[in-house]
């Protein structure tokens, strides 16, 4: 497994050459190939994007990996004319992170925009979905998305928060987190798993772990979970009571156990179904306890730029699980899909 990254900001130029002249390459998705996603994958120097008026040109040192990406391999969200694309929602450079959110701008008929909140955008779509992503020595992107990255972490760090973290940062604020709530975690050891237990913490909120496998546990315990239990387990009677939030991102195989294990007028905020979208509603409990469901997906750029502040503020570290040079992406493609890792899987150049 390549080293994770040290803490050091290094320099290097943002264009399509590195510094010893060598061109510097993207991960690019070619097409479909159905049943095997990684057969369109390709890995290739391609030419700098041309920034419209409104957009910057951003140099990219770190992109993290995100199952959307593979869900791009795969067909869903991507349409056949926008092959070839370059993959990737997550980017940051030096003091610089992308927030990677892509509304349509009709604010006339669309909420989300009237609003300014891009999450709740009718059109929403992403970088590296409908248009070149962060996988490439630069992107193009609106220029009210470059923003200044924390100053504790490294491009390598900083690539891991527009997605995963933006996503968690949003969570623990709808479900409004105090220092009094107590918090189960579902799919813990994932990339939003993980941001979850690392700032519900840094916000003073018992965090509570739930896994698949409990070799994972010493990891999760140092992000900062409180407990760690497993998919199955009776998570009220083995950490001493109810929950006032689940956050739940594993859908039908926990969904039972996440709302059972909810207090009267608790929340489950609801942010992904990697096991599947239609498990049973369980009406009768959701309004005879008054329970709360919401769904999340990402953030505000106003979310976003709090979440910057408060991750320098209380000097919180993202949980890298791996770093891979760009050259080196399908290895690191291959790794996001056989699991078995705590946090993210970050390249780098």
């Amino acid at each position: 497994m390549p080293p994770s990254p040290d803490r050091r900001h290094g320099r290097t130029s943002p264009g399509a050459e590195s510094s010893d002249g060598s061109p510097q390459l993207a991960v690019v998705a070619t097409g479909v190939v159905e049943g095997d996603p990684l057969a369109g994958l390709d890995v290739r120097p391609v030419p700098p994007p041309t920034p419209s008026e409104d957009e910057a040109l951003v140099g990219i040192r770190a992109a993290a990996l995100n199952h959307h990406d593979l869900w791009t391999l795969r067909g869903v969200g991507a349409v056949e004319h926008c092959f070839p694309l370059v993959l990737g929602s997550d980017g940051a450079s030096d003091g610089t992170v992308v927030y990677p959110l892509l509304p349509c701008g009709m604010r006339d008929v669309c909420h989300g925009c009237r609003i300014g909140n891009a999450s709740l955008c009718r059109r929403l779509t992403l970088l590296g979905e409908g248009r070149d992503g962060t996988m490439a020595p630069s992107v193009a992107v609106p220029s009210s998305h470059v923003l200044p990255s924390p100053r504790n972490l490294t491009p390598v760090e900083s690539a891991c928060l527009p997605s995963a973290w933006l996503t968690a940062w949003s969570m623990l604020q709808e479900a409004e987190i105090d220092r009094t709530s107590r918090v189960l975690v579902t799919g813990a050891a994932g990339g939003v798993g993980v941001a979850s237990l690392q700032l519900g913490k840094a916000l003073g909120a018992t965090m509570v772990a739930q896994v698949r496998r409990p070799e994972v546990a010493p990891r999760l315990l140092a992000a900062g979970a409180d407990h760690v239990v497993l998919s199955g387990d009776d998570a009220k009677a083995d950490t001493g009571g109810e929950f006032d939030v689940v956050l739940e991102s594993v859908g039908e195989a926990t969904w039972a156990s996440s709302l059972r294990a909810l207090r009267p007028g608790g929340t489950v905020v609801v942010t992904g179904a990697t096991s599947g979208p239609n498990p049973p509603a369980d009406l009768r409990r959701i309004f005879w306890r008054r329970l709360r469901i919401v769904g999340v997906s990402m953030g505000s750029l106003d979310e976003m730029r709090d979440l910057i502040r408060f991750v320098e503020h209380h000097d919180i570290h993202p949980v890298v699980a791996a770093t891979y040079p760009f050259a080196a992406a399908r290895e690191a493609f291959e790794h996001l899909m056989r699991g078995g890792f705590v946090g993210k899987i970050v390249l780098e150049r």
